[in-house]
């Protein structure tokens, strides 16, 4: 099948014979799942983009089906494609300054325990008194609930008729660079976007990592904010001092107000999140699948939440109550847990540290954007052994690894995918 229709009815063909394709690959249970009701919209000739339901469905599309669906893909279009996996749109446009879903986490929403009271009690703050506090640094690894501090302070400034920002790195990049395509009035435009609000969040700090100008360009927003006492609150993956061999103008903004850890959760934590989560699923599960998912999953809240609304999926598409059979077989199949084991076995930093060593370069060049031989192996092999050690999605992993997309990242892990790999360099 030859892809010259780059309508939408021509995505929606192309996907359409990919879902065939794929529906005689995987099992019925997987297609019923993830793959049943996602729908091509848009194609070019460089990329493919697929609507899912939900971010959890995009989530297991890109985290465990990927390298499945490319080559369907490729079978179907008679080409290599890129594919991105979007969330369907429910409202037509956004409302300006809302970067958030309407529905956002709130504060009562979010379970406290002595790993994240700090960051809590903070950010609270921050929402009652946007005004004369100081910035605001939240790190931690994936999925322990930054993002959800940071939309609750969005709804608590909100409440206080002021006005919040809340964007990621990379959206805060794309619309740099869009207004600096478009002169005129756009550069004056995008400065009064992150500017002007009373309170400024950026997630995902990291993705700065490499882009020089883009650096530059929310160095001098910070500043400005500063010098108006408006607050601003960023989130990243990793400590202050973690960026000091990579950018240390950026470690000193964050280093200069308030930074704030949060850990992996208690036992106790993690009870009263997963019980709170499956009262608000209606999911009725025994004590022997309860104890069987919460060992399966180590201290990543987002990804056992993600689980759990796998199963609701699964119990409404098969419409057949979860048992311990289906848990095993998403959680090996889906999921791609190795059964009575954790999820995430390793730490991202523990292995992106041992790879660098392997590989004989430094953690800043890894996590950078060097293109030397040596160096494009060395990250290549860090995106492989994350995808196969932790639950990080594609995503995440290009986070990591100075901000690359995910089609970059899949693309990487296919190609190192057929070389030899000692699981001695993760000891």
């Amino acid at each position: 099948m030859t892809t010259n229709n780059r309508t939408p009815n021509g995505a929606y063909s192309l996907w359409s014979a990919v879902l065939a394709d794929l529906q005689l690959q995987v099992t019925r249970p997987i297609f019923e799942t993830w793959l049943k009701g996602t729908r091509g919209v848009s194609l070019d000739n460089e990329k493919i983009t697929v609507e899912a339901a939900s971010p959890f469905v995009v989530e297991a599309l890109e985290r465990r089906l990927f390298t499945i669906i490319e080559s369907g893909l490729l079978r179907a279009s008679g080409k290599e494609l890129n594919i991105t996996f979007v969330v369907k749109k429910i409202e037509a446009e956004r409302r300006p300054f809302q970067k958030y879903k309407t529905t956002s986490p709130s504060f009562d929403s979010f379970v406290v325990g002595p790993s994240n009271k700090v960051a809590y009690t903070t950010t609270k703050i921050i929402a009652n008194e946007p005004s004369d506090q100081p910035n605001l640094y939240l790190y931690s690894g994936p999925g322990l609930g930054k993002t959800h501090l940071m939309q609750a302070i969005c709804e608590g400034v909100e409440e206080k008729r002021k006005t919040p920002v809340y964007v990621s790195a990379e959206e805060f990049t794309h619309d740099f660079v869009t207004s600096v395509q478009r002169g005129a009035e756009s550069p004056m435009a995008f400065r009064q976007k992150y500017r002007s609000p009373d309170v400024l969040l950026i997630d995902d700090i990291q993705f700065f990592l490499g882009k020089k100008k883009t650096l530059e360009v929310f160095l001098s927003t910070i500043s400005s904010r500063s010098q108006k006492k408006r607050s601003v609150v960023l989130a990243g993956d990793r400590p202050p001092s973690h960026f000091a061999a990579l950018d240390t103008r950026l470690t000193s903004v964050l280093s200069g107000g308030l930074a704030v850890n949060i850990s992996p959760p208690e036992k106790e934590t993690i009870n009263t999140i997963f019980q709170k989560t499956c009262q608000e699923l209606n999911l009725n599960l025994s004590h022997t699948i309860e104890r069987y998912i919460k060992d399966s999953f180590h201290g990543n809240i987002r990804a056992l939440l993600g689980f759990l609304n796998t199963l609701l999926v699964f119990q409404k598409n098969q419409n057949t109550p979860v048992s311990l059979p289906v848990v095993k077989h998403l959680l090996g199949e889906i999921v791609g847990a190795p059964k009575n084991t954790n999820i995430q076995t390793l730490n991202p930093e523990e292995i992106l540290t041992k790879t660098a060593e392997s590989f004989g370069v430094s953690l800043s060049k890894l996590q950078g954007s060097s293109r030397d031989r040596q160096t494009s192996e060395a990250r290549h092999a860090a995106m492989y052994l994350l995808r196969k050690k932790t639950s990080l999605t594609l995503r995440e992993i290009g986070l990591l690894l100075g901000g690359r997309d995910h089609a970059s990242v899949a693309s990487a892990i296919n190609k190192f995918n057929s070389k030899p790999i000692s699981d001695n360099l993760l000891l």
